[in-house]
């Protein structure tokens, strides 16, 4: 119904006190005699006061809803992050900085030493891997150029270089790990396999055996005391200090359960 002419609209302010004394226990005549208008008017009024706080409180629970499940995804986003950094996962580590979620954690805490810290942890990583590689080529290299003098000795060359790659992980990444020593096996064609890091690399005859496991044993023992083993144990050292850093600084944003700050997918 259109509003009478003269009569004044009744603010947001005026309604909700009206609903505030008809809750109270005052009723709706009582309030109309009170302000001097028509009982009909307070009545529509106090029903469109509870319809708008109606809709109030439940935006207000949508709104709190999407805070919590905002609020949840970054945390969740931290704990993957740290599994990550735990495992050495470069490729996920990359890929998780990638989702918009991760650039939302970070324009919520742009200062945080997280993002320095995990710039400096993948350029280490990636220093440690183009050390690893260097090593490894050359070494083979030079497996291959000593074995090729002697006529009865048979390489295996592409395990070559898992011999070499698993002995420097051991070194590097588990040195409290016992070493193996150069073994052999029986081979079906009546000579020996020589097993370096558990994995056969080499068959020998009978005659040469000794020969080749004394020099495969130099090669393991080379590896051990080389310098490039102990740049990259260095490397590998500081990685794991930028984690720990790092993973600290996750489990606080973590344990205070509420991520700061604000970003383009905050809610409100």
């Amino acid at each position: 119904m259109p509003r009478k002419k003269g009569q004044k609209p009744v603010s947001e302010e005026i309604r909700n006190r009206w609903l505030r004394e008809c809750e109270g226990g005052k009723t709706p005549p009582k309030i109309a005699e009170d302000e001097e208008v028509d009982a009909r008017t307070v009545r529509k009024q106090i029903d469109k006061a509870k319809r708008e706080r109606e809709i109030a409180n439940a935006r207000t629970m949508l709104i709190r809803g999407a805070l919590e499940n905002h609020n949840g995804d970054l945390l969740g986003l931290t704990t993957e992050l740290e599994n990550a950094l735990k495992s050495h996962d470069e490729e996920l580590v990359r890929a998780l900085r990638d989702k918009p979620l991760c650039k939302a954690l970070r324009e919520h805490l742009p200062r945080s030493p997280i993002w320095r810290g995990i710039d400096k942890w993948e350029q280490l990583l990636q220093s440690l891997e183009d050390q690893k590689a260097k090593f490894i080529e050359t070494t083979v290299k030079q497996i291959i150029s000593k074995a090729s003098r002697h006529s009865k000795i048979e390489l295996v060359d592409f395990a070559l270089n898992s011999v070499v790659r698993n002995r420097i992980e051991k070194l590097v990444y588990n040195p409290q790990l016992n070493l193996d020593k150069v073994a052999t096996k029986d081979s079906t064609d009546g000579r020996k396999a020589i097993l370096c890091e558990r994995v056969s690399c080499a068959y020998v005859s009978q005659e040469k055996l000794q020969e080749i496991m004394n020099y495969f044993q130099g090669v393991l023992n080379n590896i051990d005391r080389s310098p490039e083993c102990e740049e990259m144990k260095l490397t590998f050292a500081k990685i794991q200090r930028i984690t720990s850093n790092v993973i600290d600084e996750l489990t606080t944003i973590r344990l205070r359960q509420i991520v700061p700050g604000r970003c383009k997918y905050c809610p409100v």
